[in-house]
C-alpha cells in the first residue's frame, strides 16, 4: 500500500525540542506542509492532562495566537501528555473530522486517538497502538557517512546527557582513561548539556587536554551535537538518554556506553538489551569484539521506516476517521 501524504499537518508543541522533534519528523514524512503550534497549559489544567479539564479554553495558550479552527488542517500530531490533551482539545473544536496521532504513551486510553505511537520497550500493545525501535528521531542511516568507522584520523566522541552526580566523581575518570588508551594522541570531542551543573562541568573540563574539544552551553559556540555526531568514528554515550543512544546507534560508528552503573529506569534498561548487539566496549582492541566488527557498526532499524510501513497508518492516511476525543 503505497504512502498518500496528507496536505496539512498540525504539530502541537509543548515546548520541549525531545517532544517537537520527535512530531515533527513524523509530520515531514507524512504531509506536504507542517505547521507548528507552539502552546503550554496554565494551573490547574496543566495537573490533570491528558484529561481535558472543565473550562479547558482558559487554560490553553497559544504563543502564536489562537489557531484558526475554520482552517481544518488534515492530520495533527502531538507528542507528550501535555500535548495530548492540546491535541484532544483542537480534535474536538474543528468542524470536521481530523484524525489524531498521539507519539509517546500521555497515561490514558489508547482508545482516545486514532494512533498511538509508542517504544518497543514500553512493552504495550493493541489495535490502534504501532510500536517503533527506540525513539523517532530524523537521523536516518543513510544521512551519516558510512566510511565514518573507517577514518585514517580517527574521531572520538563522547555525548553526556545528565547522568547522577555521582557518576562523575566515581567511574567517570576511568571510563575516560580507557577511551583515551583507545585513542592515543586523538583529540576527544565531548558533547555535553547546558543542564550540566556547574560543578560537574568544571569536573570534566578539568580532566580534558588542551587539544580536546568541549561544549556545554551557548558559552562554548553552536551546538556542535549533529555535526560531531555525523562525522564521529566512535561513539561514547550515557546511558540516561533513550534519544541519544538511539540516535548514536543509527549511524555506522562504533557506539560505546558510559555510566552502565547508573541507568535510570526499567524502561532504559530495555532498550539498551533490545539494542545489546549494537554496542562495544570502552576498550577499542577487544578482540572479540573486532571479530564482529560489521554487526556492531550496523545501524539500528530507523523508527520512521518502521511506523511508515504499517498499514494501520497507511489506511488511517487514505480514509481518515474521527479521534475518540474528549
Amino acid at each position: 500500500m503505497a504512502l498518500n501524504k496528507v496536505n496539512l499537518c498540525w504539530v502541537l508543541s509543548d515546548g520541549r525540542r525531545g517532544h517537537e522533534i520527535q512530531s515533527t519528523t513524523l509530520a515531514t514524512g507524512l504531509a506536504e506542509q507542517t505547521n507548528i503550534l507552539p502552546f503550554y497549559i496554565k494551573q490547574p489544567w496543566d495537573s490533570f492532562t491528558p484529561r481535558l479539564m472543565p473550562l479547558f479554553k482558559r487554560g490553553i495558550c497559544w504563543h502564536r495566537g489562537t489557531p484558526n479552527f475554520k482552517q481544518n488542517p488534515d492530520l495533527i500530531i502531538t507528542t507528550g501528555r501535555k500535548a495530548a490533551a492540546a491535541g484532544k482539545y483542537v480534535v474536538a473544536n474543528l468542524s470536521r473530522t481530523v484524525p489524531h496521532i498521539q507519539i509517546l504513551h500521555p497515561g490514558d486510553r489508547p482508545s482516545q486517538y486514532d494512533l498511538l505511537l509508542l517504544p518497543a520497550h514500553d512493552q504495550k500493545t493493541g489495535p490502534n497502538i504501532i510500536t517503533f525501535n527506540g525513539s523517532i528521531h530524523p537521523y536516518h542511516p543513510t544521512w551519516f557517512n558510512p566510511v565514518n568507522a573507517n577514518h585514517e584520523t580517527p574521531c572520538p566522541v563522547i555525548m553526556l546527557g545528565n547522568p547522577k552526580s555521582a557518576y562523575f566523581e566515581s567511574r567517570w575518570p576511568a571510563e575516560l582513561d580507557q577511551i583515551k588508551n583507545s585513542y592515543p594522541g586523538a583529540p576527544l570531542f565531548v558533547c555535553g548539556s547546558p543542564r550540566t551543573q556547574s560543578m560537574i562541568k568544571q569536573r570534566v573540563q578539568s580532566s580534558l587536554s588542551a587539544a580536546d574539544n568541549c561544549w556545554f552551553g551557548a558559552d562554548d559556540g553552536d551546538n556542535p551535537y549533529v555535526a560531531w555526531m555525523r562525522a564521529a568514528s566512535h561513539l561514547f554515550v550515557t546511558t540516561d538518554s533513550i534519544n541519544m543512544m538511539n540516535e548514536c546507534a543509527a549511524s555506522h560508528a562504533l557506539v560505546s556506553l558510559l555510566a552502565k552503573d547508573f541507568i535510570p529506569s526499567p524502561k532504559h534498561r530495555r532498550f539498551i538489551d533490545s539494542c545489546a548487539e549494537r554496542w562495544t566496549g570502552l576498550a577499542k582492541n577487544n578482540s572479540q569484539e573486532q571479530a564482529d566488527l560489521t554487526l556492531r557498526t550496523q545501524p539500528v532499524k530507523y523508527a520512521l521506516d518502521q511506523v511508515l510501513a504499517d498499514d494501520r497508518l497507511l489506511k488511517l492516511l487514505k480514509s481518515p476517521n474521527s479521534s475518540s476525543g474528549g
